[in-house]
């Protein structure tokens, strides 16, 4: 079997970056921007990420499920980067204006807006990964294509963290909500561009594959079954909750932690660069660890150095240097386990066809971002009612109490989560041996 271009290779991972700037502003961002830049309360704002977010969490199988039994011109997957994008760019740049409207109507329109421009991701995610097991059929090829994804991701992270709060100020000129919304129409363009090209990338990989599959139609049941009665897929979606709510949680609290307790709010960008130089630290380790070891302990490798290095972060919060170092150890440990992700699901996708006999890598790679969008509805939960359990009151001096929650709630509860992913991944039991015979077999089958 040929082995995968790198062009093609290089085209998926590249194409990721202006989606990775987008999402970093909304994950990192937009619970500050609606508590402090549009003035929305700290518990209103918990109210409605939460739902939202759980709404968006929800659409995710829904998605997949729409990409799935659709056939358009373009390729089964491959249509929705085209159309998905600008859809996802409009609706984005709509989360960020701050319109002169009463509070309750501004707070539905908000909730709104991130539920629509969210859906249009998820379209767009879905069809993403579901054509990764379409063009990378062999271990290796996932293993190559998720490394370099995630290296262009944390690459990204990088940018991010240089430019962001640079570019806020630079282009707000004095005016946050400006700034904020300038930002986002940049980073919003950069994403439709970057799926173009994956899209550009995947011309002629799916004609064969979307003529096999019509022969084999898969209802909304089969598709279910694909999900709940596939124990590796279960158990693989349940850790990765808990991993990247853990991530998701120190990039809601690190602005208030730079805000209210270092009191210095450039540190943000040196906070951010460090953590993605982390991840991109983790990136590169990841290769060789995932091949000296097996992938369930890989896993164990990553979390429980993330785990160690939040317990420290939170012994030494009160020293921002050091607080930062930690941090970006953490990344480290985070990205290790992260280059196991769409490998992982590559892998569950043939388990769950080599059980059923059914090909629905739309509805089982649309899994790949469930654990993402239910950690984004669970940090930005946790952080609005917890900042309001505190005490915490936009843009006033906190008490000593309020800065001492803001630095565990940063720290402790990603230390905890790190080490719950560990104990639930225990339970996954796709060996790398079996999944051999697996892809065998489908090789096998393919050339009768």
């Amino acid at each position: 079997m040929a082995r995968l271009k790198e062009s093609v290779i290089n085209a998926f991972a590249f194409g990721t970056l202006g989606f990775v700037l987008m999402m970093c502003l909304i994950s990192s961002y937009y619970v500050y921007f609606l508590t402090d830049v549009v003035g929305i309360g700290a518990a209103a704002v918990g109210s409605l990420l939460l739902v939202a977010r759980i709404v968006d969490t929800v659409s995710v199988p829904v998605s997949g499920g729409i990409v799935e039994k659709t056939n358009l011109r373009w390729g089964k997957y491959r249509s929705w980067l085209l159309i998905a994008p600008p859809m996802a760019a409009v609706f984005g740049v709509l989360m960020f204006t701050d319109f002169a409207l009463p509070a309750g109507v501004k707070l539905m329109f908000m909730g709104c807006m991130y539920i629509v421009a969210h859906v249009f991701l998820n379209l767009s995610e879905v069809a993403q990964f579901a054509l990764y097991p379409v063009i990378a059929t062999t271990a290796e090829d996932r293993v190559r294509l998720s490394c370099r994804r995630v290296q262009v991701m944390s690459s990204g992270q990088i940018l991010f963290g240089l430019i962001t709060m640079p570019m806020i100020m630079a282009l707000g000129g004095g005016n946050e909500a400006r700034g904020f919304l300038l930002t986002i129409i940049v980073f919003a363009v950069l994403q439709v561009a970057g799926f173009l090209l994956m899209a550009h990338a995947a011309r002629g990989f799916e004609p064969e594959t979307a003529v096999r599959e019509k022969r084999q139609a898969v209802t909304v049941r089969e598709m279910a079954r694909q999900i709940f009665h596939n124990r590796p897929l279960v158990v693989l979606v349940l850790a990765e909750i808990s991993r990247n709510t853990a991530f998701s949680i120190v990039f809601s609290f690190a602005v208030y932690y730079f805000k209210y307790v270092a009191r210095d709010m450039s540190g943000t960008t040196y906070f951010f660069t460090s953590l993605s130089a982390g991840a991109l630290l983790g990136s590169l380790l990841g290769q060789p660890i995932a091949r000296s070891f097996a992938k369930k302990t890989t896993w164990v490798i990553g979390m429980c150095i993330s785990c160690a290095a939040m317990l420290a972060a939170w012994r030494f919060a009160g020293q921002t240097a050091v607080f930062i170092a930690f941090c970006a150890l953490f990344s480290v440990g985070n990205s290790i386990v992260l280059n196991l992700s769409s490998v992982l699901f590559s892998d569950v996708s043939d388990y769950a066809e080599w059980k059923t006999g059914k090909n629905a890598k739309g509805i089982v790679m649309s899994m790949t971002s469930m654990p993402i969008k239910a950690a984004i509805a669970l940090a930005g939960g946790l952080a609005g009612y917890s900042l309001a359990l505190v005490g915490y009151e936009a843009n006033k001096v906190p008490t000593a109490a309020v800065t001492d929650a803001i630095s565990s709630l940063t720290t402790l509860i990603p230390a905890f989560l790190a080490l719950l992913s560990v104990i639930i991944f225990q339970f996954y039991n796709l060996t790398d041996e079996q999944l051999a015979r697996i892809q065998q077999q489908k090789a096998t089958a393919a050339k009768q």
